[in-house]
């Protein structure tokens, strides 16, 4: 495992459960609604093909039966963490961002 679950500064930063990080990769070998996301100063210097995949959890964007938008790479988003397990997250939000000038 990439990261060490007893690590002390992991162990703290989890028991926040949510988090801020950015999408790195939105096509889902399994075409199941889910990304992979660079935690803020947790994972964000882990290679992209080794974070884990996390489901998307978002409210549809509009009407009854619209679809759950996939956030793009690049997107910033809140992952929540039900237990402290980093592999075992939900992206439950996008967080609205002004790219720089």
């Amino acid at each position: 495992m990439f990261l060490d679950k007893q690590d002390t500064v992991l162990a703290r930063f989890l028991k926040n459960n949510r988090f801020q990080g950015t999408v790195k990769d939105d096509a889902d070998p399994l075409q199941a609604n889910r990304i992979r996301v660079a935690l803020d100063n947790v994972t964000d210097e882990i290679d992209t093909q080794h974070l884990p995949w996390y489901y998307i959890d978002m409210p549809p964007t509009s009407g009854a039966n619209a679809q759950n938008d996939v956030p793009k790479v690049d997107s910033r988003v809140i992952v929540y963490f039900e237990e402290e397990d980093i592999m075992n997250g939900r992206v439950v939000n996008s967080v609205s961002s002004i790219p720089p000038a």
